[in-house]
């Protein structure tokens, strides 16, 4: 017998859930000028971004008008944004907008990943007891630590697969987009 939305929505409160997200858009951006291109373009201070870290952000018009909502997530020197696949071309005519002669490169990459979100209370363990993870740095001490902060991103495997772990939440309740390389 079906669940109503209700019963569904409590069930992930209670214990825990995951979902595909069809509808994501994944740019990686990357270069030597990328920090300061995104900070010039952002609404946060990209700079206080460490590695490993992320933070929600937005791409705003010349009037200070949102035209896009997203989160950046930094590994080394390179940065993913994620957003809504509908932000998604809003995002890229930004970039291509104002990329004048810096150092940086970005795609659409959000092909090369099966993306899916864990929500609810199991969502840390069990991305803990089934994902062999490396914190991109290792400041926290380790993997377990790394994870509780908010839009911390991490890279290692799960089930034989490449995949990188973002801590972000979708539906309100702690939880995870786990972005897992198709290309293994």
């Amino acid at each position: 017998m079906p669940l109503d939305l209700n019963s569904e929505v409590l069930v992930v409160r209670e214990r825990g859930g995951f979902f595909f997200l069809d509808d994501f858009s994944l740019i990686e951006l990357s270069g030597k000028d990328a920090e300061t291109f995104l900070q010039g373009r952002t609404s946060n201070d990209v700079k206080a971004v460490l590695a490993g870290h992320g933070q929600q952000t937005s791409f705003l018009d010349r009037k200070g008008y949102l035209i896009a909502f997203l989160s950046i997530h930094r590994i080394g020197s390179n940065y993913l944004l994620l957003s809504d696949m509908q932000q998604s071309p809003v995002i890229m005519k930004e970039l291509a907008t104002y990329h004048f002669r810096e150092d940086i490169s970005y795609r659409e990459t959000a092909q090369d990943y099966r993306a899916l979100t864990v929500h609810g209370p199991i969502a840390e363990s069990f991305i803990l007891d089934n994902f062999q993870l490396n914190h991109v740095q290792l400041s926290e001490g380790n993997v377990a630590q790394a994870l509780r902060s908010e839009h911390a991103i991490v890279e290692g495997t799960a089930f034989g697969k490449a995949c990188r772990v973002l801590r972000r939440s979708i539906s309100g309740d702690p939880g995870f987009v786990i972005l897992v390389d198709k290309g293994d």
